[in-house]
C-alpha cells in the first residue's frame, strides 16, 4: 500500500509495513494466547456488574433487573462460567452443576457458542431453552400454537421428572436470562431439579419492558433485587435521543 515512490523518500517503509503486517517476525498468535484472550474479555466487567457478581458470590436467590443494553446476558454468561469453575482462595468457593437457561432459541445458541470457547472447568453442565432442557429429561415438544401444552402440561411433565432425577443429574444452581418471558409454571421443574430446594441457587435475568409473551409468572421464592441502570450498548447520544421512549431511567 506504499508506492515505489514514497519508498524511496521514506526508506524505512519497508520495516514499517513488515512491523504492521506481521511479515519477517514471530507474532503469530497461539491456541494459548486466543483462549486467554476470550476468557480474560468474559471477565472484563464494569464495575457495577462486578460489584453484583460479588453480592451475589454471598446470597443464593436473586433477580437483576436492568433494561436493555444493561448488559444482563454478558453477567448472566460470566455468572454461570464462575459458578462452574468455583473459587480458590480466601473466599473459596466448590465449583457448582449449572444450568444456563434462557426463553429463545437465539440466545441459547449465541450462549452455546460463547460457550464452546471457555475452558472445560468454566463449561455449565446444561446451556440452552427451557424446552431443551425438559427435552433431556425425555418431555417431548408441543405444537408451536399450543399454549396449553406449553404453559401446563410440559411443565407439568418436567416438574414429574424432575422429581426423579438422581442426585448427579441435578443442579447445584440455575441461571435464568430472559426471565420475564417464563411462566409461571415453569419455576417448579427448576425448583424440583435442585441439588437442594431450599438453599440451591436462583439467579434471573429479567426486564419487564422487554416481554414478549402475556405470561406474568415469577419463582415461588422470596428473591434478592438488584438493578443494572447503566446503558452500556448505546453511545450517549443515541441514549438521549431514545430516552423518551424508555420506560427505565438509565444512565
Amino acid at each position: 500500500f506504499v508506492s515505489a515512490k514514497m519508498r524511496q523518500v521514506l526508506p524505512d517503509c519497508d520495516l514499517i509495513v513488515d512491523i504492521l503486517t506481521a511479515r519477517g517476525t514471530d507474532a503469530f498468535t497461539t491456541v494459548v494466547d486466543e483462549a486467554d484472550e476470550r476468557e480474560a474479555r468474559a471477565d472484563r466487567l464494569t464495575q457495577e456488574q462486578a460489584l453484583v457478581l460479588d453480592v451475589t458470590r454471598l446470597l443464593r436467590r436473586v433477580e437483576v433487573r436492568g433494561g436493555a443494553g444493561s448488559g444482563k446476558t454478558v453477567l448472566a454468561l460470566t455468572q454461570a462460567g464462575q459458578l462452574s469453575a468455583g473459587r480458590t482462595g480466601d473466599l473459596a468457593r466448590p465449583a457448582e452443576r449449572v444450568a444456563l437457561l434462557c426463553h429463545s432459541i437465539g440466545l441459547a445458541t449465541y450462549f452455546k457458542r460463547e460457550v464452546a470457547t471457555w475452558p472445560r472447568r468454566r463449561r455449565p453442565a446444561f446451556v440452552g431453552t427451557f424446552e431443551e432442557l425438559g427435552n433431556r429429561w425425555g418431555v417431548p415438544s408441543g405444537a408451536r400454537d399450543d399454549p396449553h401444552y406449553w404453559e401446563e402440561v410440559m411443565p407439568r411433565l418436567m416438574a414429574d421428572k424432575a422429581v426423579e432425577l438422581p442426585r448427579g443429574e441435578r443442579y447445584d444452581s440455575f441461571v435464568v436470562d430472559e426471565a420475564q418471558d417464563f411462566a409461571e409454571s415453569w419455576w417448579q421443574p427448576l425448583i424440583g431439579a435442585l441439588t437442594d430446594e431450599s438453599h440451591g441457587g436462583l439467579y434471573i435475568y429479567s426486564d419487564e419492558n422487554q416481554r414478549l409473551f402475556n405470561r406474568f409468572g415469577r419463582p415461588p421464592v422470596p428473591l434478592v433485587p438488584l438493578v443494572l441502570d447503566h446503558n452500556l450498548r448505546n453511545t450517549k447520544q443515541i441514549a438521549e435521543v431514545f430516552r423518551p421512549l424508555a420506560p427505565l431511567r438509565m444512565r
